[in-house]
């Protein structure tokens, strides 16, 4: 799988809205914006919006159209959403004061301005994730040797917003890791992803049980009911739900991804059948019935001027 370097693009507008059916039925058409590089998405406590976070700060898919948030289009390589806001961690955008790299900050205005926590100029995490609830416990995996008091690669948590921080001692973790999870009520329950199957821990990380050995996992959360969601890849991509255990409970159909594998998802809290997933090519689609129906948003990183039906997988477009 390879991935996609786009150059940014002007401001676009999306009208429509799904049916009582499900389909989705559009009112408007306009110019494309780019989504440069997908980081992260998460629906707002609503369920109205989806906030996706980019290369260049974030961009919002809510009141049936596409926007971008105002202020300083920070690089959000690493992105943790909880119920005020979210976590972030990457580079500052262009023209920005701020230390590069961000180190660990926090936005409760949907990014148009940040917080700097700790580790300014001296950390970036490559995959962050945070309990949903305040105080948060917020995960950080970074893979360089760094700054005290994070100055081996690895696994840490802090419950105090970087006050201070705890190194887990992943025993029983295999591989690099290739997603990061944790329950959004439960900190003591961390989800690792690699190469090689699902790692889960009860106790903060400081021992692992693998699961699933033998498939990729390309993305992973929680969802709010504590149910895991994993991106698979082996023969093909696939979407699983899984229980605190690791044991399959459902598989989420896709849409046809051709070379690609599902990279980041985000589940509606206020409608069950409701997903959001965006790929490594950085394609985007939302479903309302459970993934019976996919509507691609993004193609390339590039906003769809309507959305467009996606052929399921296996499916030829002109089954459509």
């Amino acid at each position: 799988m390879k991935t996609a370097a786009l150059l940014a693009g002007s401001l676009a507008v999306l009208m429509g809205a799904f049916n009582s059916s499900g389909m989705w039925e559009s009112r408007d058409k306009k110019e494309t914006m780019n989504l440069i590089r997908i980081y992260g998405m998460t629906y707002d406590r609503s369920g109205s919006g989806i906030m996706v976070a980019t290369h260049e700060g974030i961009k919002w898919w809510r009141d049936n159209r596409w926007q971008s948030e105002e202020g300083e289009r920070h690089d959000f390589v690493a992105f943790a959403p909880y119920e005020g806001g979210f976590y972030a961690s990457g580079l500052p955008g262009p023209g920005s004061k701020l230390p590069n790299p961000l180190g660990l900050v926090k936005s409760a205005d949907a990014g148009k301005t940040v917080e700097l926590l700790t580790l300014e100029g001296k950390i970036n995490f490559h995959f962050l994730a945070s309990t949903m609830r305040s105080p948060a416990v917020v995960y950080g995996y970074h893979e360089t040797y760094g700054a005290q008091p994070l100055r081996q690669p690895g696994l840490y948590y802090t419950a105090d917003e970087g006050e201070s921080w705890v190194r887990a001692a992943m025993k029983g973790f295999e591989g690099e890791p290739t997603g990061l999870a944790v329950h959004p009520d439960r900190p003591e329950q961390v989800a690792l992803g690699a190469r090689d199957g699902l790692f889960l821990s009860r106790d903060k990380g400081e021992t692992f049980v693998k699961v699933l050995p033998g498939l990729g996992i390309s993305s992973l959360s929680y969802d709010p009911d504590g149910m895991i969601t994993a991106g698979i890849f082996k023969d093909k991509p696939s979407l699983l739900q899984l229980d605190s255990t690791g044991k399959q409970t459902a598989e989420i159909p896709l849409p046809e991804l051709k070379e690609d594998a599902v990279a980041h998802t985000s589940h509606n809290p206020a409608r069950p059948e409701e997903w959001a997933i965006s790929t490594y090519e950085h394609d985007m689609y939302l479903t309302s019935d459970g993934g019976a129906t996919w509507y691609q948003l993004a193609a390339g990183g590039k906003t769809k001027p309507a959305p467009e039906l996606a052929p399921a997988a296996g499916q030829k477009q002109e089954d459509q």
